[in-house]
């Protein structure tokens, strides 16, 4: 998940970013900030439901830095949806 920016979609496609978000938006249907951020959400659901890492440990996999994890720590409940989650997924909770 790391590099996964639009400056480096730019580089790589040689249009201006306007050019390139005009075209990403017309063909997908959405901005590349939201398609990024669509695939990031994506690998972190992947990484909580099929397997034990922590919030912490999920965060920088998914391409979030630490912001996953300031967001756990202000919630008391996000613990125990990652725990609902996990258990509808298959996975146990190991602390």
């Amino acid at each position: 998940m790391k590099g996964l920016e639009i400056s480096t979609l730019v580089a790589a496609s040689r249009l201006s970013r306007w050019q390139l978000e005009d075209r990403f938006r017309r063909a997908v249907g959405r901005s590349i900030q939201d398609d990024i951020l669509h695939v990031r959400l994506g690998e972190a659901r992947r990484l909580i439901t099929t397997t034990d890492l922590s919030v912490k440990q999920i965060a920088p996999r998914s391409g979030f830095g630490v912001f996953l994890d300031g967001v756990r720590s202000g919630k008391r409940e996000t613990r125990t949806r990652l725990r609902r989650r996990r258990s509808n997924a298959g996975v146990v909770w190991c602390r």
